[in-house]
């Protein structure tokens, strides 16, 4: 996984810094009679309103500027789907953030309906990164300048659960990782279930769901389900 990070280092981000209003004072040691100013001051204190008029209509234009040049929800959601579609993902869009801007394309975070959310790259030929890879990868030490950011990629077993439903795995998933990546390019997944052995399950490099493995089975082939006790195992699945 670690030579994919680079591609997404590229895109950077500029925020345009906006002005402060520099206060001024009069200068003076003598004391104002009740009602007036200090001399001088009253010239000081018309550069000062009329700055901070100044700065709060400047302040406007900028966020009027920001507000014209920030594509909306829809819009982002919009193009986050079609660069999912191009990349050929299986992936329905139901949240996405607009990242950034390469010298390869644009990026996009995309949380998917029922399936793994995905960094993709607008490149020719687009790229897809597996959010729950991502994390997987991170958390065994590799790169972690690289993850998913919205809460709704970073939960495994709400992003299993559609592949549950599609493989008839009836239990209530408790725990869900990303656990490997096939030659094939096929990612694997482990779930685990409450009080029952759990499943590997296995989908397409798009990301549609194609086999689930019992932890029964998992183990006879001498491999772990690391979500699995002995009790559970012995109560089936």
């Amino acid at each position: 996984m670690r030579a994919l990070f680079p591609i997404l280092a590229l895109f950077t981000l500029a925020t345009p810094g906006l002005a402060n209003a520099q206060m001024t004072s009069g200068g003076g040691v003598n004391q104002p009679v009740p009602g007036t100013v200090k001399p001088g001051m009253a010239d000081s204190l018309r550069s000062t309103v009329n700055e901070r008029v100044d700065d709060a209509d400047r302040n406007s234009r900028v966020d009027e500027r920001r507000r014209r040049g920030r594509p909306n929800a829809a819009a982002v959601l919009a193009d986050a789907q079609a660069a999912v579609g191009a990349a050929g993902l299986e992936c329905r869009a139901v949240e996405a953030t607009a990242m950034g801007q390469s010298d390869a394309g644009a990026v996009y975070e995309v949380a998917c309906a029922d399936a793994p959310g995905r960094l993709v790259l607008t490149s020719s030929p687009p790229q897809a990164f597996n959010c729950l890879a991502l994390a997987a990868s991170a958390a065994n030490g590799g790169d972690a300048s690289t993850q998913c950011d919205m809460a709704a990629n970073k939960d495994a077993i709400a992003a299993m659960k559609g592949y549950a439903r599609a493989l008839s795995i009836s239990c209530a998933i408790d725990q869900a990782a990303w656990i490997g990546r096939l030659a094939s390019g096929a990612d694997r997944y482990e779930v685990g279930c409450p009080g029952a052995a759990g499943f590997w399950i296995e989908a397409s490099p798009a990301g549609a769901p194609l086999t689930k493995t019992p932890c029964a089975e998992v183990v006879l082939a001498h491999a772990a389900c690391r979500f699995t006790t002995p009790d559970e195992l012995a109560a089936g699945g």
